[in-house]
């Protein structure tokens, strides 16, 4: 007889085993795809994609109800399977949350996670351990990082108020390792005209061999040393920017600004892409390794090449929640497949949008809401912010039955707190479209300069 508790004890090392075997294929492949850009040698990553998008298929059919049922009449499983299976949205995520889940990961190894969504529909989800990490740190290898070298993450870290009060806008972040993300943080959410300078003097004082951080916020101080012909007499070997789309004359600012070569990294929180830059061009590669894109026009078909469509993808890594056919509401234009990398000539999903504080200042919506982990997240179906008054915004908020006060007041203070914003709330279901149909998820009806 078999008791629940050896069940789990079963289940344990049986999703151990799963994430090992993973994670030992994507670091046997790694560095050959760093050498494949770095040193031009070739290679071929059709087959190890191929059979990472097996694994991920053949586990889903086995032990999530969701694609159990899906997949009940599929015989044989390959590559191809993906081509008739159903894409997954936010919508029916929520619908089918238990469902999707796998059967077999203990709890005590699920991470619910939490998403803003820059198209206005959060979302939550489980996750188990991806491979993030090698990635990440493939991509800095790829630019020359060796053992030592300091990475500055300028990105939406939390300061403590006492620090603020004395002019302190960083912190040593995740105990001081730099790799993958940072050792040290510079908060983008209290910049301003009065404090820059106090932002420029810790970056040259630190001396980052690497920064990784938001385009809008770096850019923002990049402008700073070049109106003001600052000298930047360190190197930095490149600057890596995520989170929200960067623009081609941002890039060119930064990398004047800097000195620097600046990488773009394209990717989400659900896990299922890694795309990233090698070149001034901007152009994405996605790694073979991590998930499989798919760029997918108004018809549900795979656009041709140099055409736009929205990027589909299913995660590698998914073992505790599969995420097959994710539609993601990002768009791209299709640059094609070489050996086995999806190629992106151009990603025009993410946005540098942000609302008006009461000063007539900026305040950044990756401070706000995409570097935030709200709970409200997955007690809302659909979301849009509207401001037509400096320091006040309406959020149109499509919420569930399970929304309440507390989700409110959470949203509310944490507004206030990043941005001193006062926020309306209206559950209406009044969302502003484009004419093309589309929500946007912020409004701006500011029209004047802001600083």
């Amino acid at each position: 007889m078999i008791f629940k508790g050896d069940i789990c004890s079963i289940n344990y090392w049986r999703t151990r085993l799963t994430l090992a075997s993973h994670e030992k294929i994507v670091k046997n492949h790694i560095e050959e795809l760093q050498q494949y850009h770095q040193a031009n040698q070739k290679a071929d990553f059709t087959f190890v994609k191929e059979k990472l998008l097996t694994d991920i298929l053949k586990y889903a059919r086995k032990h999530s109800p969701y694609y159990r049922n899906i997949l009940r009449e599929t015989k044989r499983i390959s590559s191809d399977t993906i081509k008739g299976l159903p894409f997954l949205t936010k919508e029916l995520i929520r619908e089918n949350e238990q469902a999707i889940k796998s059967t077999i990961v203990p709890t005590n190894l699920l991470l619910r996670r939490k998403t803003g969504g820059s198209t206005g529909e959060p979302l939550a989800f489980w996750s188990i351990g991806n491979t993030e990490l090698p990635h990440q740190s493939f991509l800095f290898k790829l630019f020359g990082y060796i053992e030592g070298d300091k990475i500055l993450a300028m990105d939406g870290t939390f300061i403590e108020e006492d620090l603020i009060e004395n002019k302190i806008y960083w912190k040593v972040k995740n105990d001081g390792n730099m790799l993958p993300y940072g050792g040290m943080a510079l908060s983008s959410m209290y910049l301003n005209k009065k404090n820059i300078n106090e932002y420029l003097n810790f970056i040259i004082g630190f001396r980052p061999d690497f920064i990784r951080g938001y385009p809008a916020f770096i850019s923002e101080i990049a402008a700073f040393v070049i109106n003001n012909n600052i000298d930047i007499n360190f190197r930095i070997k490149a600057i890596e920017v995520t989170s929200e789309l960067c623009t081609e004359s941002q890039a060119n600012l930064i990398s004047k600004a800097f000195k620097a070569k600046v990488i773009g990294q394209y990717g989400h929180t659900e896990a299922c892409v890694f795309g990233y830059t090698i070149d001034d061009t901007m152009t994405y590669y996605c790694s073979p390794l991590y998930g499989w894109t798919e760029i997918i026009d108004d018809d549900d078909s795979h656009v041709d090449l140099g055409h736009e469509g929205e990027i589909v993808v299913t995660g590698f890594s998914s073992f505790g929640f599969p995420l097959i056919r994710y539609r993601t509401g990002d768009r791209a234009i299709y640059g094609g497949t070489k050996n086995g990398i999806v190629i992106l000539n151009k990603v025009l999903g993410r946005t540098a949008d942000y609302v008006v504080g009461y000063e007539n200042e900026k305040v950044l919506l990756t401070a706000l809401v995409f570097g935030q982990h709200y709970n409200a997240f997955s007690r809302i179906n659909r979301w849009q912010i509207i401001q037509d008054l400096p320091g006040i915004v309406k959020i149109i908020i499509d919420k569930s039955n399970e929304f309440t006060l507390k989700d409110e007041e959470e949203i509310s203070k944490t507004f206030y707190k990043v941005g001193k914003v006062k926020v309306e709330f209206d559950y209406g279901y009044n969302f502003i479209k484009t004419k093309a149909g589309k929500m946007k998820f912020v409004v701006q009806n500011i029209g004047i300069n802001v600083n």
